[in-house]
């Protein structure tokens, strides 16, 4: 996807760090973008530089809250924000969390939480919009890592996580073809974030 204009674009984690920056740069570029996130504070902040971004008064963008680990939620904010907004021509899953421990440290909660944020949000945003975005195409971009390509030292469950990433990404690529949907998977190295810092 190279032209943005009159493009609809839903991208979770949007309210800092990786995703406020890409959700800038597509306002710059002329799409409409639904950004959605855990705090509502921060999604207003962001929405607000977003906005700031916009090359025209006809561009949307709006926020929605959203915690990706829920399955529950993420079935009912996509469908409201579909049935507000419309289907998504493009999908960013920008959601990643990681609490670096020594493998010996990491509890199974704290391995499953990294597993349905990281993974299972994706999954989840996926199913609930693929439907919608089969009838005119579009693309996918998930957030995968460097880290879900070579296993790094103190991140198990994080690189665990990220590795599926890649494999979801590239089965869905396939699957996801024959509806003119592209799947992209992102691997950035350590990146100066908010996340990065904590």
């Amino acid at each position: 996807m190279k032209d943005f204009i009159d493009k609809t674009v839903f991208l979770t984690g949007g309210s800092s760090g990786i995703g406020l920056a890409v959700a800038r740069l597509l306002a710059a570029a002329g799409a409409s973008v639904v950004i959605f996130a855990r705090h509502e504070e921060k999604l207003a902040a962001a929405l607000a530089e977003i906005e700031r971004c916009r090359v025209s008064p006809a561009q949307l963008s709006a926020c929605r809250r959203l915690d990706v680990a829920d399955h529950d939620m993420v079935t009912a904010v996509m469908s409201e924000a579909v049935a507000a907004c419309g289907a998504p021509d493009l999908l960013i899953n920008n959601v990643g969390r990681a609490l670096p421990r020594h493998v010996e440290d990491v509890t199974f909660g704290q391995f499953a939480e990294t597993m349905k944020t990281n993974l299972y949000g994706a999954w989840s945003t996926i199913s609930v919009l693929v439907p919608h975005m089969k009838a005119r195409g579009g693309a996918i971009v998930n957030v995968s890592s460097m880290a879900g390509l070579i296993g790094v030292f103190g991140y198990t469950d994080y690189c665990a996580s990220k590795f599926a990433v890649v494999g979801l990404s590239e089965a869905r690529r396939r699957e996801l073809w024959r509806y003119g949907i592209t799947v992209s998977v992102l691997c950035p190295p350590d990146t100066d974030t908010p996340g990065l810092e904590a």
